[in-house]
């Protein structure tokens, strides 16, 4: 099964989301994220996921990116078939504030 983790920014999935990711990828799931890349990603990062996707997120929820940002993300999913998708900070998981 394919996975898309996607937060706003990359430091989130940096600072708090490569265990879960390693754990993932050791049970068998195909893990992608998906972020506004703002530094350089670690080499850990990038030999775990299988895509990084940069997408223009922004913290503004009213920000028209956002909004290019999320039809970037259904496109995807339908382009690649991912099965689900992991929102950490706005569905699943709130680990930053940010407003839909």
């Amino acid at each position: 099964m394919k996975i898309l983790i996607a937060t706003t920014i990359s430091d989130t999935v940096i600072a708090f989301l490569i265990p879960h990711i390693e754990q993932l990828v050791c049970a068998g799931y195909t893990v992608d994220v998906a972020f506004s890349i703002k530094h350089k990603l670690p080499e850990k990062l990038v030999k775990l996921v299988r895509n990084v996707y940069d997408l223009p997120f922004q913290r503004n929820p009213f920000h028209y990116r956002k909004l290019i940002a999320f039809k970037a993300i259904i496109g995807s999913q339908v382009q690649i078939g991912i099965g689900t998708v992991i929102m950490a900070g706005v569905t699943i998981n709130c680990s930053t504030q940010i407003g839909i």
